[in-house]
């Protein structure tokens, strides 16, 4: 704000665009002033946070997009519930969401009173292109 309320006073009121200037400088003054209290930057700075969109759009593009742009029609529950999963993922909190899930799982089984049934001890491997075809 120092530096365009300096512009401001060098530029002289009158001479050739001075006015439309000194207008410029003026509505920007006066857009910054309202949002002074928003741009923290030094608070930022020291606290090593981000101070623009770029990582967060990164983000978005990476999660959400590499996955969700692939096929039309995703119902809005299970694309939601993908996006979770997928950031559990790679915020590598993928071991501990799966704690929680089997102690949820056993915590509902122990009072419903139905045993939870289980399949195989071991993962079965996907099928191959071939054999799934």
């Amino acid at each position: 704000m120092g530096e365009l309320k300096l512009r401001l006073d060098a530029t002289p009121e009158k001479g050739p665009g001075n006015k439309g200037k000194r207008q410029r400088l003026s509505q920007v003054m006066g857009y910054l002033v309202k949002r002074l209290p928003q741009m923290n930057y030094k608070t930022l700075i020291d606290r090593d946070l981000e101070m623009a969109s770029g990582a967060v759009e990164g983000a978005v593009k990476h999660i959400v997009g590499t996955r969700l742009d692939i096929g039309p029609g995703w119902i809005h529950e299970r694309a939601e519930a993908l996006l979770q999963l997928r950031c559990i993922e790679r915020n590598g909190d993928w071991d501990r969401f799966l704690k929680w899930y089997h102690d949820t799982i056993h915590l509902e089984a122990q009072a419903s009173g139905i045993p939870i049934r289980v399949q195989h001890k071991l993962p079965t491997s996907l099928p191959k292109l071939a054999e799934a075809a």
